[in-house]
This record gives C-alpha cells, sequence and structure tokens, in this order.
C-alpha cells in the first residue's frame, strides 16, 4: 500500500487558485493596504467639575450657544460638544474645557 505525500504550500495555492478563480496575491492585499489616519473628532463634556459657571462659557466659545443652551448641555453630560473637528479643533476645544475645570475627551 501506497503512502499518499501531502502537497506543499504552493501547490496547496495553486489548486486553490484554479478552483475558486482567486489569486493569492488578493488575498493577502487587504493586510498590505495601509490604515488610514484618522482626521475628523468629536469633542465631549464628560462631566463639568465644580467650576459650572466657566464650564458654560467655555462651552459658549466652543459651540456658539447662547447662555441657556450651553447650561443645558452642561447640565447634561456626558454631551457631545462638537463634531467632525480637525484634530486641533478639537485638541483646542478639549483643552479649553479642561482649563474650565471640565472632564473632557475627543473621539
Amino acid at each position: 500500500m501506497a503512502v499518499e505525500e501531502e502537497p506543499d504550500a504552493g501547490e496547496l495555492i495553486k489548486m486553490l487558485e484554479a478552483k475558486w478563480g482567486v489569486s493569492a496575491d488578493s488575498l493577502t492585499a487587504h493586510e498590505a493596504a495601509p490604515t488610514r489616519e484618522k482626521t475628523e473628532f468629536d469633542v465631549i463634556l464628560a462631566a463639568p467639575g465644580s467650576r459650572r459657571d466657566a464650564v458654560i462659557q467655555a462651552v459658549r466659545e466652543i459651540t456658539g450657544l447662547d447662555s441657556s443652551a450651553a447650561a443645558r448641555l452642561v447640565s447634561n453630560a456626558p454631551a457631545t460638544l462638537a463634531e467632525d473637528l480637525s484634530h486641533e479643533e478639537a485638541h483646542n476645544a478639549k483643552r479649553k474645557l479642561e482649563a474650565a475645570g471640565a472632564t473632557a475627551e475627543t473621539r
């Protein structure tokens, strides 16, 4: 009784390509694709902190809202204050909120 030899990896690839009509290169192309860098960020007010008036003022500067709308956002934290900002704009808004005593994040 003869022992059948197992095909090596190269032979297996050729068999799969022939059977399903795909290229092994196309299967690995996904892995080689560069990852895209995130370009748009959201600014979230996580918690207002103890200096509520200062945070409301910072929210007004970031959003352009009037005092009562800004106060509602601060009262309803966590809240998204701005969406689709550049990295620099989001970082500046976060820094402004933190300087006012709030806890903020960018996503």
